[in-house]
């Protein structure tokens, strides 16, 4: 609560810190590296909320937003911790968004796929990890998800998820898991 006093409250609370590689194979992870996966984007999510709801809560007003990839609907061989750390950040902006429901206060889940940034040149080797199914949905330069993220606050949105050809293969998972899971375990790496 200091950090409320000191900078006061934050209209829009976003979650996006990014630290850890994009894929870890779980036979290949050493323990500690699952909660360090666990701790960058959920915890920090989830303290960064509880930071700064309870003062958007006692306005009646604010947006939380919570940024995930596309690994947390979609699954491959060899993303065990990455796709389960981004799941967790869907649970916590369902939660957030049962608890706020009524208040006035928010939540928006911002789902992307491949967004052109630093993160491939900070997590050396994740960038030739990506599913081969990544070359059917168009790379997205920061601006565009910026603005992506933008057009969803201003339209008051719960969910955003681009680029559209993202949104093709999400509907299609979500009415043909498994057909889904085999394609994504077709045109992934092998050898993990």
């Amino acid at each position: 609560m200091k950090l409320v006093a000191i900078i006061g409250v934050c209209p829009i609370v976003d979650d996006q810190l990014r630290a850890f590689p994009f894929i870890f194979a779980m036979t290949r992870n050493r323990t500690g590296r699952a909660a360090g996966m666990m701790a960058v984007p959920y915890l920090a999510a989830f303290y960064v909320t509880r930071v700064f709801l309870p003062a958007m809560l006692k306005c009646g007003s604010g947006r939380c937003v919570f940024v995930t990839s596309a690994a947390s609907r979609l699954v491959w061989p060899g993303a065990a911790g990455y796709t389960a750390a981004r799941r967790a950040l869907c649970g916590l902006f369902e939660a957030v968004r049962g608890e706020t429901a009524g208040t006035g206060v928010g939540a928006t889940m911002v789902t992307f796929a491949k967004v052109r940034s630093d993160y491939w040149a900070n997590n050396p080797g994740s960038e030739e990890r990506v599913p081969k199914a990544q070359a059917a949905i168009p790379v997205l330069s920061v601006e565009q998800a910026a603005r992506a993220i933008l057009k969803g606050l201003e339209m008051d949105k719960e969910e955003v998820i681009e680029p559209t050809a993202l949104r093709l293969f999400l509907t299609w998972n979500h009415w043909y898991p498994a057909a889904s899971r085999k394609m994504m375990a077709r045109l992934s790496l092998i050898g993990f």
